[in-house]
């Protein structure tokens, strides 16, 4: 509402006239006429990722979450931290180029949508698996691998693992994951 008070005041309406019409205060509207308002600066420290930096980590927290590998805190603080390590040249407040919880605040606040959310343990629900839900579930895989353009690494059978040898925990102790919820 604000812009539209200002663009009705630029093309020639009075302040009063355009404050009226779309209820805004007129202090306001002096405020963000004055030059005071374009001077405003953001307290604190600049971020230590760049836009396309935290961009970039905000795809890969949404690509794992799509493939069902929701991103714990830990994990996530500990991918900034190899990534910031990888460029030796690059200074960062962090000790041992660990971002803490702060950072992880501002974060989440600088990307909304996100959230920590504690995933259920596994229960009898799992004895009720169907075929059809087991059929829909590679189905689902098989259209992700086709969209990402990445269906020809099923024809290969050297990826094919046993869980067994992967280190799959049959009752792991599940932690909080970084959500995306849109």
């Amino acid at each position: 509402m604000i812009s539209k008070c200002l663009q009705a005041i630029a093309s020639g309406k009075t302040m009063y006239a355009g404050c009226k019409e779309f209820g805004v205060p007129m202090s306001t509207i002096r405020y963000r006429m004055s030059g005071r308002w374009q001077k405003k600066y953001k307290p604190g420290p600049q971020s230590v990722l760049t836009k396309p930096e935290e961009q970039r980590i905000v795809e890969w927290l949404k690509g794992m979450q799509d493939r069902g590998f929701p991103v714990s805190r830990k994990a996530l603080l500990f991918k900034i931290s190899e990534y910031l390590s990888s460029d030796p040249q690059r200074r960062t407040p962090f000790r041992n180029n660990r971002p803490g919880r702060k950072w992880m605040l501002g974060f989440m606040r600088r990307n909304p949508g996100f959230s920590y959310r504690t995933p259920e343990a596994i229960s009898s629900a799992g004895g009720r698996v169907s075929e059809k839900d087991i059929r829909g579930w590679f189905q689902m895989i098989d259209d992700w691998l086709t969209k990402n353009g990445l269906r020809e690494v099923l024809d290969d059978p050297a990826r094919v693992f046993n869980g067994d040898e992967t280190s799959f925990y049959l009752h792991p102790k599940s932690k909080e994951s970084v959500l995306y919820c849109p």
